[in-house]
């Protein structure tokens, strides 16, 4: 199928498709151009590279439903896409290295949960606004996210590392409470009565 500009275009799943996950393999050309690619999840897709798409603004490989579940994804790149608002991975089990998120200045919702990542790299300030996490997360960093809303940590038992500066809504008294014992904590701009 061949895309218009401002157009949106379907494109339907070949016949041969195999919704259980065989060996299809799915390339987007000219992604440079793209703002949204639609839902892949039904694809389970085990190989995300999104870096050449600059200027996608949502991406969403994963479900919340409960009977969802794509045990193919393992790797996802989204690279320096600073347009990028929306991530969704939920229910993703396999997917487990740190994600690099630094370079996505206009992100404003990243979903988690139901994966294994142990880390999320975030950028430094931004619009985020809701950060769902799993409990497999090691390493906590916010910096600067005075937007955000809305955190939700699955479990506190594997983080080693928090550091979180000028991010008020993190629930960080919540956090160290919670936390294994003998774990680095960093907090700068936060205000507790205690």
């Amino acid at each position: 199928a061949r895309g218009k500009r401002n157009e949106v275009c379907a494109i339907n799943s070949p016949d041969f498709w195999d919704p259980n996950g065989s060996d299809a393999v799915v390339t987007v050309y000219s992604a440079e151009q793209l703002r949204d690619i639609g839902d892949i999840s039904p694809f389970k897709v085990g190989y995300a590279d999104f870096s050449k798409a600059t200027k996608l603004q949502r991406i969403k490989a994963g479900d919340a439903s409960p009977i969802y579940s794509n045990p193919n994804m393992t790797e996802l790149y989204v690279g320096n896409n600073k347009l990028l608002q929306i991530l969704d991975v939920r229910n993703c089990p396999n997917l487990k290295a740190t994600v690099n998120l630094s370079a996505c200045s206009g992100l404003e919702e990243a979903y988690f949960d139901g994966t294994a990542v142990t880390g999320i790299q975030l950028p430094n300030g931004g619009s985020l606004r809701k950060l769902h996490l799993p409990a497999t997360i090691t390493n906590l960093e916010v910096l600067n996210h005075a937007s955000l809303t809305e955190v939700e940590i699955a479990g506190y038992d594997n983080l080693k590392t928090i550091r979180v500066e000028n991010s008020p809504l993190v629930p960080t008294h919540e956090i160290i409470t919670k936390i294994p014992e003998g774990s680095r904590v960093r907090l700068l701009g936060i205000d507790w009565t205690v």
